[in-house]
């Protein structure tokens, strides 16, 4: 593979973080516009059903090498990808090739392997993201979300989410059940709340099962809503600079 054949060429000493990001995306879709600009390594595109929304950036600061002849959007299958790149250690260093296409992947550690698989490039316009004002924001664990979406989806398939005497109560309604979590500020499990009273709204648990499942930057989330708007979930990649994971899911509406 000659230099000038090179549209794009990341090196990034953790090559954990790459396939963490991939795995979020996955969550969503398989195949995934990846996005090469001044602005880093991103990712925004919505589910099938376009219900939910991803949008995804790891920026430059995030890798040792980062260079391109001009921006690029490569559509990757992340089967593809997450089959063969699996990681244990830290100290795993990645370097992502692109060419007119493909896209090469060289692993480095006790020992080099590589692996390439077929790209094709895109000119699509980037999605814009949903323009909504969401009056309620805090920060809580990833755990204890999971712990909420991995007992509701017994009882019911949407998780109900508001705010009631300054906390935030999630809940799972089933025709004879329920099961509920309730966050507080002064037991330490609603970290920098802003809070709307009588906000409201409902999600699909299984979507928002999946996404909390792929958070795994960090041990905590930020949620974003509003009385029937689109959640926000928001997750800072700790090992990367300036670097994020955004997702939308729409409200689910009730029927009349």
């Amino acid at each position: 593979m000659s230099s000038q054949s090179i549209l794009a060429r990341l090196v990034i000493n953790d090559a954990r973080i790459i396939r963490k990001a991939l795995k979020a995306t996955a969550s969503l879709i398989d195949e995934a516009p990846v996005k090469i600009s001044d602005e880093g390594l991103s990712i925004r595109a919505l589910d099938l059903a376009e219900v939910s929304m991803i949008d995804l950036v790891l920026s430059k600061e995030a890798f040792e090498i980062f260079e391109f002849k001009k921006p690029l959007k490569a559509n990757i299958r992340l089967s593809d990808v997450l089959n063969l790149l699996k990681f244990e250690s830290k100290s795993e260093r990645l370097e992502m090739s692109f060419t007119e296409d493909r896209v090469s992947f060289k692993v480095s550690n006790d020992f080099t392997r590589i692996f390439t698989i077929p790209v094709f490039f895109s000119e699509d316009k980037d999605l814009p993201l949903p323009k909504v004002s969401l009056g309620n924001s805090f920060e809580t664990k990833v755990s204890t979300i999971k712990h909420l979406l991995d007992s509701g989806k017994h009882i019911s398939d949407y998780v109900s989410i508001s705010v009631e005497n300054n906390a935030v109560v999630l809940s799972a309604r089933g025709e004879i059940s329920e099961y509920q979590v309730i966050l507080k500020a002064e037991e330490g499990n609603l970290i920098n709340p802003v809070l709307k009273e009588g906000s409201k709204a409902s999600y699909d648990l299984k979507r928002l099962s999946s996404i909390v499942s792929s958070l795994l930057f960090g041990e905590n989330m930020k949620l974003e809503f509003d009385t029937d708007l689109p959640m926000k979930i928001t997750q800072s990649i700790e090992e990367a600079p300036n670097s994020t994971v955004t997702f939308f899911i729409a409200p689910r509406m009730e029927k009349a």
